[in-house]
């Protein structure tokens, strides 16, 4: 057997070494590349979620938007309905003569509590095309029902049917049947209880 010589020991060592480097810079690139992909792969589900997370946060907002102008339209509507009842108990009650039958001729009493009906009558309506908008359809049909009833007295009035006193009353009748429909409504609609089936 021949003798390795210092030469050949040496270079015999590099090989061993760079077969040893081979093999690890292989292992590193191999690894690395798996490390990469698994990287991708998680950046791509962390940006799906969120989206998904964006998405669901949007959901949500409009629905609490939605609930909250709900809420809104609610309080408004049973406030003017309260407003309506406060001012057509003052019109039946110092609105009128002691004979039941005449209206006050002093302008002085009368006017300031027919304007005032007058002022919450118009917020009462402009209150319609949110509550079409917003309020489940129980809602909705109340304060439909509502309509035809004030119209109903309306024309009895205006044919002679009613007199002003009891056209007052009749109008404070259909008003607080509204309002306790309305809150009843409302308590089951904010709560969850009623689903809205146009939204």
């Amino acid at each position: 057997m021949k003798e390795m010589s210092t030469k050949d020991y040496s270079l015999y060592c590099i090989l061993i070494l760079v077969n040893i480097a081979g093999i690890w810079v292989s292992s590193y690139l191999s690894k690395h590349g798996e490390l990469t992909a698994v990287k991708e792969s998680l950046v791509k589900m962390t940006e799906g979620q969120e989206q998904i997370k964006a998405r669901i946060s949007g959901e949500l907002l409009v629905e609490q938007k939605l609930w909250d102008l709900k809420r809104e339209t609610y309080w408004e509507l049973t406030n003017v309905l309260r407003e309506l009842s406060t001012d057509l108990w003052d019109l039946l009650h110092e609105g009128f003569l002691p004979d039941e039958k005449t209206i006050n001729p002093d302008k002085r009493i009368t006017q300031p509590l027919i304007e005032r009906f007058s002022k919450n009558l118009d917020k009462k309506i402009s209150l319609t095309a949110p509550s079409f908008i917003v309020l489940c359809p129980e809602a909705i049909e109340a304060l439909q029902a509502h309509t035809n009833k004030s119209r109903q007295i309306t024309k009895e009035f205006k044919e002679g049917k009613l007199d002003t006193l009891n056209y007052y009353k009749s109008t404070r009748e259909t008003n607080d049947d509204l309002y306790n429909k309305i809150i009843e409504i409302a308590k089951k609609d904010l709560s969850g209880n009623i689903r809205n089936e146009k939204n």
